[in-house]
Parts: C-alpha cells; sequence; structure tokens
C-alpha cells in the first residue's frame, strides 16, 4: 500500500506536514514501526525537513486480521475497485462477527471472498445494517480508505424501502422522535423525548391491501431507527418480530447506495431492488 503526496510548502518536517493531511495519527505510528517514509526515492525519518515539490511516499502493509474465519458462502457484489465494494446482504445474516456469530457473518463471507480473488486485504465495515434488514453494504478494503471515507461520512447517502402495516398517511412525511434502549440485557429501542436525537424521512410509494411500500432516508444513525420511527406512527414493518410481533422474513430493504470516492471524486451510486418490490 502507498499513500502519495506532492509537498505544498516549504521547510517542514515530516511529521508536522502530515498533520494536516487526511492521514490518522494510529497509521503514521503504525508506518514509523512497520513501513518506510519515502521522499523522493530515499528512505528517510518522520523528522526529515521537506521542501516544496518533494515527493513524499508512505508505505506499508496492512497486518491481514486473522480472527475473522473466512466463510466461502458466494457473496453477490454490485461494485468493487481497488478501494471499495458494494455488496448486497441478504436477510437474516449479521454485518459483524460476535459471540453468538463468528463464522458466518456478512464479513467472514467477504474475507473469503478475498481470499478467493487473491486480495490480501482486511473487511472495513463502512456501513452496517441489522441483521434481519437486507439491502446494500459498502465495505473499505483497508484501513486508510476506511478512515478517508469515515471523515466524510455524511457523504454516504442511503434509502431504504419497507413494507409497512395499514395505510400511512399523509403519504410523505419527517419523523423527528428520539430514541433510547432499555437496560441491559433489552436491545429493544423505545421513544423517549431524553434519548438520542433520530430523524428519519419517508414517502409512500404505492399502497396495498392494509399495507404500504414507503421509502425512506435517514439523517441520523441510530440502532433500529426505521423499526422504531414507522412503529412510534401506528405503522410496523411487516415481519418484524421485535417491534411487530411477527414471525416472518422482515420487508426492510437498503436499496440505493451513493457515496463520492475520495480518491477519485467521482460519486458512485449502485441500486438493488429487494425481490418483494417486484410483487407490487
Amino acid at each position: 500500500m502507498e499513500i502519495k503526496f506532492i509537498v505544498d510548502v516549504d521547510i517542514i518536517s515530516v511529521k508536522e506536514y502530515l498533520k494536516d493531511k487526511p492521514v490518522s495519527r494510529k497509521l503514521v505510528t503504525y508506518i514509523k514501526k512497520h513501513g518506510e517514509i519515502i521522499v523522493n526515492n530515499k528512505k528517510v525519518k518522520n523528522y526529515y525537513i521537506l521542501r516544496q515539490n518533494d515527493e513524499l511516499v508512505l508505505r506499508y502493509e496492512e497486518k491481514i486480521n486473522d480472527e475473522i474465519i473466512p466463510n466461502f458462502t458466494p457473496v453477490e457484489i454490485l461494485y468493487e475497485d481497488e478501494c471499495f465494494l458494494i455488496c448486497n446482504k441478504p436477510t437474516n445474516l449479521p454485518s459483524h462477527p460476535s459471540k453468538k456469530h463468528f463464522t458466518d457473518t456478512l464479513v467472514n463471507r467477504i474475507r473469503g471472498y478475498f481470499i478467493n480473488t487473491d486480495q490480501n486485504c482486511n473487511v472495513h465495515l463502512v456501513t452496517r445494517l441489522d441483521a434481519e434488514t437486507s439491502g446494500l453494504i459498502l465495505c473499505a478494503k483497508n484501513g486508510y480508505y476506511h478512515y478517508l471515507i469515515n471523515e466524510d461520512i455524511e457523504n454516504v447517502k442511503r434509502m431504504y424501502l419497507a413494507k409497512a402495516k395499514g395505510i400511512i398517511t399523509p403519504s410523505k412525511g419527517f419523523i423527528d422522535k428520539p430514541i433510547s434502549r432499555l437496560p441491559a440485557p433489552q436491545i429493544l429501542r423505545i421513544i423517549d423525548e431524553n434519548g438520542k436525537p433520530a430523524k428519519t424521512l419517508y414517502r409512500v410509494v404505492s399502497y396495498g391491501d392494509d399495507y404500504s411500500i414507503v421509502t425512506l432516508r435517514l439523517f441520523t444513525g441510530r440502532t433500529h431507527q426505521i423499526r422504531v420511527h414507522l412503529q412510534s406512527i401506528g405503522h410496523p414493518i411487516i415481519g418484524d418480530k421485535l417491534y411487530g410481533n411477527e414471525d416472518k422474513l422482515m420487508y426492510l430493504h437498503c436499496h440505493c447506495l451513493e457515496f463520492t470516492h475520495p480518491l477519485t471524486n467521482q460519486r458512485i451510486k449502485i441500486v438493488k431492488l429487494p425481490h418483494w418490490y417486484k410483487e407490487v
């Protein structure tokens, strides 16, 4: 891995120069110990004095996290370049390993995909979804790209489709209700005026027999936010075991993901509709 800069100031140490660049202090420390700092093709220390127009290269290899057990179940990849990939997570699959799920999560499957495609990459999820929620997830291939996109995380836009109980009226609106978590070991979230701010924009796409297909955009990222907000207006998501008391697949899907690529400045937009949307 190489990170290159053309120095735009004169007479400054490498250490001071990097303080104003999109490189975390943690990564700089790692490179000092395990990588190389190169100036004009010469290896130097971080106290080396840079001159204007010098070429500064940070070279390192990210240590692969061998605690992630690869799972070779196929992953549906919808976008991929040298820095990122976007995949379509199926429903009832956890995003990240935990004590209960440590061999078959999306992270395990992406790690297996990297091995199958001879990519020496770690899995850094930029976005996540509840296990019950299906849809698009953005993944960075190393810590540096993850850091870059997290610096501008508000530029990552996600849209969701949900099938909710009942006829939602009005057909569009803005839900601004704070959310808090019940005391452990509960995982339920509730509307609470003393909770954290939570804001959701919604618009009904179509109506069916006692259900509404609605598209939603989050302006905050609280756990279970869409599920709690739709329940709070009397229209829980069909199939939501926690907030709807039903034992079916949950009809909530992240169908659109957009982000500005931090290296190319290109706007990337991927759309993947859920299989049940075609039934409308």
